[in-house]
């Protein structure tokens, strides 16, 4: 009976979401307005009885949706745009966190609440939505946006800081007050199973996908994704992390791997259909009574949280450097609230530490935010256009003096060889670091389990002392590799610092190498000693961790060649997961931007081969005098005379009946070319250029063209080619200029020989 519940209640949801889709689609309405409407009609708030039997089965399938949701997310994952905007990101959410926990705790006392509520209040308002932002970037076509990624990058932090939000929110519930000892350990906690998840899933994922490519099979390649998706968003969820954050992490594991676009198109009708129920079931919370008792507080929230974080966010990234247009675009579009909220007031109310109406104003405010800011977003560029009018010159000049000033900083900052050497072995110290605790956490979770187990009682010792046996063994690399870094990073600033008033000869010297393995000594001794008094709870006891920790070091130094080969094999093997991925990006994106430029903007030009016919009224004159490109707009770019092809012919150059002229243009431009070389004679002969060809090159990032003008190419003289226009984005550049500069993803239509273009090609691919 319960399954036929479930599923009798799947069907009315799936029901409901089918009829609202078609009919919001038809009016061009947003469709996230209509699955809230749905939801709120055969919710348990509306009608007398609702059809819906079992609410709480159906919002843990609407769960899906996000898990979905998240993993594409990760999927169009770029870790090098994350690098870059992780620094805005948190300056951004840590503007908007403070001023919507300062707006919690203010409007708290106005209500009659306790500073426990508003706290609570604050934290819900805080967490922008994923299921919400995602679809309104999607149905703006958006997705891909330089704002989108930013936004994009922005939530993803935030899904992070709600997990520290819920553990810390957590212990406020049950003891009733702010553990700050909390938020360092929750959040050294989530870095450890990032790290690892994502280390072990790049190091697995291309061979399992190979095996997958292999098979050629959709439904073992579906079935396996949702397998992996699933099952590292219950490892997450197992540890009190958030599934979503778990489905992420595959995502972004499996992201430019070369099945990356076909596993997304096998998840995409799952995608869709599960974030239709998700938000019918946010339509469900809707009580329509409590609402009108709270609405002047729900508009006043609402107006707080589209104002409030747009303002905040969009001052964080201007401040951090970001393009006030793309910092302002960003902040917009996630300027609302969603699924953590409604989590995180169901975990006040579950506790009873705050008011029951702490979920009518999460549903209110997610509802009136729902409403709201898609319309803003539509709107968002003449909404940013009228501030940049309004706002005063002085403040204005004020702004570009700063943004200006930050450009230059950051490149001076990037052209620093000391800056540049420090970063990499740095972010790879942290990076191990985070590696190594892992082993340690995954031995004493093992050696908890044996402990808890009655089938392994007679084995407990033995099989505790295998376990950190093998964390021993795990851990050198790891160990081994923060050493050589740390190694690196001390010589590096001794030489820094030497080097300013000290002889040449003296930096170069033993006694540095002396003097940086004395300082290595020193810092290994003491924090190797905070590391085991803070780490101890986690740690083996007694003379067992004398022995872990003597095992550690006995093996560090008799088998240190040996272990650093197992861990520049594991760098090895890391980097060239990359590699593979960056080159199976590059080449996807390459023929995807050519087949879409090929299909949504064709070029109305192609190649003619047009022979003079005898006692045509143009033979004898020069290309100068025919003055064709004035008179039709087609172009003679090439000539074959005999054995002789002249590339790029001169205007001087006569025309003489038997020539081939090789022209260029569109159907009608060419037409107008024949009535004048025919205009005494109707023999002719049009064919197809074998010898010139029309081709599309697409420009990649840090190539040979990149950031060049057409005229320092020189590519007429150099490779006998000519460019005859561009394609960027949506824009076509027909007959650009010499100094046009040539921008990565451009499209360039060039003409020439088939071989020097193949040639050319190659070249700038190399």
């Amino acid at each position: 009976m319960v399954e036929g519940n479930i599923l009798h209640d799947l069907a009315i949801v799936i029901i409901c979401a089918g009829i609202v889709t078609f009919i919001f689609r038809l009016l061009k309405l947003p469709l996230l307005l209509g699955y809230l409407i749905s939801g709120l009609l055969v919710g348990p708030n509306f009608l007398p009885q609702s059809p819906i039997h079992d609410l709480e089965a159906i919002r843990s399938l609407s769960e899906l949706g996000v898990i979905f949701l998240m993993f594409y997310i990760g999927l169009e994952f770029d870790l090098a745009k994350l690098k870059r905007i992780m620094g805005p990101a948190v300056i951004a959410v840590a503007f908007q966190t403070t001023l919507m926990v300062f707006i919690g705790i203010m409007v708290a006392p106005l209500l009659g609440w306790s500073s426990i509520n508003g706290l609570f209040l604050g934290c819900l308002l805080a967490i922008s939505s994923t299921m919400i932002t995602i679809p309104i970037l999607r149905e703006q076509k958006s997705l891909k946006a330089n704002f989108a990624q930013v936004a994009i990058g922005i939530l993803v932090l935030e899904d992070i800081l709600a997990i520290i939000v819920l553990v810390v929110l957590t212990g406020v519930g049950i003891s009733g007050h702010f553990a700050w000892g909390a938020v360092g350990k929750v959040i050294f906690l989530v870095g450890i199973f990032v790290v690892m998840v994502y280390f072990i899933g790049k190091l697995i994922a291309p061979k399992l996908l190979n095996l997958l490519k292999k098979f050629e099979s959709p439904e073992v390649l579906t079935i396996v994704t949702i397998a992996v998706v699933l099952g590292v968003g219950e490892l997450a969820d197992h540890y009190n992390f958030s599934i979503a954050l778990g489905a992420f992490l595959a995502g972004s594991i499996i992201s430019q791997q070369p099945l990356a676009i076909e596993i997304e198109h096998a998840i995409e009708p799952l995608r869709n259909l599960f974030t239709a129920v998700f938000f019918v079931t946010v339509g469900m919370l809707i009580d329509p009574k409590l609402l009108l008792e709270y609405w002047g507080t729900i508009v006043f929230l609402t107006g707080c949280v589209v104002v409030g974080k747009t303002i905040s966010i969009w001052w964080g990234l201007f401040l951090t450097g970001e393009k006030p247009k793309t910092g302002f675009r960003a902040a917009l579009c996630k300027a609302q609230i969603g699924e953590f909220s409604f989590v995180i007031a169901a975990l006040g109310i579950q506790y009873n530490v705050t008011e029951p109406a702490l979920m009518t104003l999460a549903v209110g405010v997610s509802l009136g935010s729902i409403i709201v800011v898609p319309i803003l977003v539509k709107h968002s560029i003449p909404i940013y256009n009228t501030l940049a009018d309004v706002t005063p010159k002085p403040l204005r000049s004020a702004a570009e003096f700063y943004n200006t000033f930050l450009t230059i900083v950051k490149n001076r900052l990037s052209r620093n060889s000391f800056l540049r050497l420090l970063s990499r072995p740095a972010a790879q110290i942290i990076s191990y670091f985070l590696l190594f605790n892992g082993v340690i956490v995954i031995a004493f979770l093992s050696s908890q389990y044996v402990e808890n187990s009655e089938n392994l009682a007679n084995y407990e010792i033995l099989i505790k002392n295998l376990i950190w046996l093998a964390a021993a063994l795990g851990c050198l690399p790891f160990l081994i590799a923060i050493i050589r870094n740390l190694d690196f990073v001390l010589m590096l600033i001794i030489q820094a610092v030497f080097s300013i008033n000290t002889r040449k000869q003296f930096t170069q010297g033993r006694l540095v190498n002396v003097l940086s393995s004395g300082i290595l000594c020193i810092v290994l001794i003491t924090f190797g000693g905070l590391y085991l008094s803070v780490a101890a709870a986690y740690l083996p006891s007694g003379v067992a961790l004398a022995v872990f920790v003597g095992l550690v070091i006995a093996m560090s130094l008799f088998f240190w060649r040996h272990i650093i080969k197992i861990n520049s094999r594991l760098e090895y093997l890391f980097i060239e997961s990359f590699n593979t991925e960056i080159q199976s990006t590059s080449e996807d994106r390459r023929d995807s931007t050519l087949k879409e430029i090929k299909e949504k903007y064709p070029w109305p030009v192609t190649l003619y081969d047009i022979i003079l016919p005898e006692g045509s009224s143009v033979s004898g004159k020069s290309i100068a005098e025919l003055n064709l490109r004035h008179k039709t707009g087609a172009s003679i770019i090439g000539l074959n005379r005999g054995k002789y092809t002249i590339y790029d012919p001169s205007p001087d150059a006569p025309l003489f009946p038997g020539d081939h002229i090789i022209l260029l243009g569109n159907e009608d431009q060419k037409n107008q070319a024949m009535d004048i070389f025919n205009e005494q004679s109707r023999e002719h002969e049009v064919a197809r250029s074998h010898s010139f060809e029309i081709e599309q090159i697409f420009v990649q990032k840090d190539s040979l063209l990149d950031g060049s003008t057409l005229a320092d190419a020189n590519l007429r003289r150099e490779h006998g080619i000519n460019v005859i226009g561009i394609q960027r984005g949506e824009d076509q550049i027909t007959a650009p200029l010499p100094e046009e500069t040539v921008k990565a993803d451009d499209v360039l239509m060039v003409v020439g020989n088939p071989l020097r273009i193949e040639k050319f090609r190659e070249q700038i691919a190399g």
